[in-house]
């Protein structure tokens, strides 16, 4: 996997947090106070994102594929298929990201969940698999939901 290079805007954030430390060191010597405050602090706040940024694009291992298939944390459930208007706004084509343990990436709501657990306990044979969430709040509102692989997801990417 290649990692990161610095882009120019982390570079300026670096300079700048270089730079206003003796900044801040200079109005404390001379008395100025709230100067050296604001100074010091922007240091402070400027090299807390910075390291953030940094570690946020460090490399981290991918998701395993399996000779059977599918590994948890390498797939997504898609909502397909949508009747009526959901409550909650789901839309067609939203997807929810497989983490370990076939936990999802973000919640769903109770009855979309007890829809879709059959999928997420039988990975990685339920693969392209549907399962229907019909909603109790009442109409006649209805969603599809399906699971798909990495390999599938990388190509709908490229």
């Amino acid at each position: 996997m290649r990692q990161r290079s610095i882009t120019g805007l982390d570079g300026i954030l670096a300079v700048m947090v270089v730079a206003a430390v003796p900044v801040g060191i200079f109005h404390a010597s001379s008395g100025r106070f709230a100067q050296a405050i604001i100074a010091l602090g922007s240091a402070a706040v400027g090299s807390y994102l910075l390291a953030r940024e940094w570690q946020s694009a460090a490399p981290r291992p991918g998701p395993e594929i399996t000779e059977g298939g599918l590994a948890f944390g390498a797939g997504e459930i898609r909502a397909i298929g949508i009747q009526g208007s959901c409550p909650l706004m789901y839309r067609m084509g939203q997807m929810w990201r497989i983490q370990d343990g076939g936990h999802l990436d973000f919640p769903l709501c109770s009855p979309a969940l007890e829809a879709v657990q059959p999928l997420l306990d039988g990975l990685p044979a339920t693969v392209g698999q549907t399962a229907r969430c019909n909603c109790p709040v009442g109409g006649d509102r209805s969603i599809l939901f399906t699971t798909r692989p990495l390999r599938q997801m990388a190509e709908s990417l490229a």
